[in-house]
């Protein structure tokens, strides 16, 4: 059986394990939303190239405004090509990759820790040693990820939203995710 103080402890890590998953579910959405509209000029820009070409064939007066058209999706596929390198740069991939993997594993590490302070199971000790283990190995990997601290205001309030929690500082527990001007949990 756990005592309270380790039974809150349970829950605080609940609350950073959830804010965690959420900033990096926030980062998985956005690195997508990149890549589709990526993939979206990388098949439309030819695409309407070859479109345009097929229309204007056997169309004589046409053919001056042509050339204006190949300039245009010339301009769009080099405007593609740079979002493309910017995109290998950055690795997008890369951060969708590892924000899927990352806010799975901590849900699920939130979710545990949130069980075992609700629950308080007779083998406490054990089960909280594993899963503090599990816990740490996933935190120090998402150390390396620099979580601005905009974000970590973000995940706050994600997290005690979720748990029903009030902020520390501005004694609010969130019902919405719109930013406010408390420090902690908001200003993001």
């Amino acid at each position: 059986m756990a005592t309270d103080e380790q039974r809150n402890d349970c829950w605080d890590k609940a609350i950073h394990a959830f804010g965690t998953a959420y900033i990096f579910e926030q980062r998985y959405n956005n690195a997508r939303r990149k890549l589709r509209r990526l993939s979206f000029l990388g098949i439309a820009v030819p695409a309407s190239v070859g479109g345009i070409v097929v229309a204007f064939f056997g169309f004589d007066q046409l053919k001056p405004f042509l050339g204006w058209l190949i300039v245009l999706a010339a301009l769009l596929s080099t405007i593609q090509l740079v979002f493309t390198v910017w995109s290998l740069v950055a690795k997008w991939e890369d951060q969708a990759v590892y924000g899927v993997e990352s806010s799975v594993d901590n849900y699920e590490i939130s979710r545990l820790f949130a069980d075992l302070g609700k629950n308080n199971p007779a083998d406490f000790d054990p089960k909280y040693q594993q899963l503090d283990l599990r816990n740490n190995i996933r935190s120090a990997e998402d150390g390396k990820k620099e979580i601005t601290e905009k974000e970590k205001r973000m995940g706050m309030k994600a997290a005690l939203r979720k748990y029903q929690r009030a902020c520390i500082k501005c004694g609010q527990v969130p019902f919405d995710l719109i930013s406010t001007d408390c420090p902690v949990c908001g200003n993001y």
